[in-house]
């Protein structure tokens, strides 16, 4: 046998010049799809920003802008944009594709169109997608800061497992009407708002506006079936209730 065959430099050449890597063309394609010259598939990012898109496009040019050129973080970026609305596919591919040409090892943005409207649930699917170990949503309503994605990756420093936000629902004491268990959403008596400005506290229910999310707990997420499809419009809602009853993930509201 020749040992050869075992050695590093063999094994790459194999690769490079084999059929399957050969047949794959590393040439921009009209769509300006990612070469595998770009990024590496396997390139592990610092921190994945989720923005699903539907119908506030005129937003994006704004979002992309700051969170590709205006952060104060240095790490590396994985930007996933996620495109709900078919009709709008050449707006937001237009938007899109000078991040895509010029993404790299330190910052790569990814863009997904998609032909259904999942609404935000499609959050559960990035797990198997997003190249990092934390999630950080930003929603295509929201303008990020300069120091937007510092300021959650430091707290995410401190509470490594903790589902982070900036806003949320928190239950006062009380007992439960079993007969109206809805009345609790409605008159507000034993329900309160918690915002951005208050001091950072535990709370029930997050606001995944803004919200990094540890991959791990998005997985432990997406492990429990949905009952109810219509909970797809109330996602973070149903992320809470798993994370924290589940899974006893602390919902950790910050302070700006």
């Amino acid at each position: 046998m020749d040992k050869n065959c075992f050695k590093t430099d063999y094994f790459f050449n194999s690769v490079k010049t084999g059929i399957v890597l050969q047949s794959l063309s590393t040439k921009q394609s009209t769509n300006y799809e990612l070469s595998l010259q770009t990024v590496p598939d396997f390139y592990e990012f610092d921190v994945s920003v989720c923005i699903c898109s539907f119908k506030r496009t005129h937003h994006l040019p704004q979002i992309l802008d700051s969170l590709w050129s205006g952060q104060t973080f240095k790490g590396r970026l994985e930007i996933i944009v996620w495109n709900n609305n078919y009709c709008r596919k050449s707006t937001v591919s237009d938007i899109c594709r000078k991040y895509m040409i010029e993404s790299n090892e330190q910052k790569s943005l990814q863009l997904i169109n998609s032909s259904k409207n999942y609404f935000c649930s499609v959050r559960l699917a990035m797990p198997q997608l997003m190249q990092s170990q934390r999630l950080l949503i930003c929603d295509d309503d929201c303008i990020p800061g300069p120091q937007f994605i510092d300021f959650f990756m430091t707290a995410h420093t401190r509470h490594p497992e903790d589902v982070l936000c900036l806003r949320g629902h928190k239950f006062l004491e009380h007992k439960l009407d079993a007969q109206n268990p809805t009345n609790v959403w409605l008159d507000y008596e034993n329900l309160r708002f918690v915002s951005d400005d208050r001091p950072e506290d535990l709370i029930h229910f997050v606001h995944a506006d803004t919200c990094l999310i540890p991959r791990k707990a998005l997985q432990e997420c997406a492990s429990i079936p949905v009952p109810d499809p219509c909970f797809a419009l109330v996602d973070d809602y149903w992320m809470s209730y798993v994370l924290n009853h589940k899974f006893n993930r602390k919902l950790r509201k910050l302070s700006t």
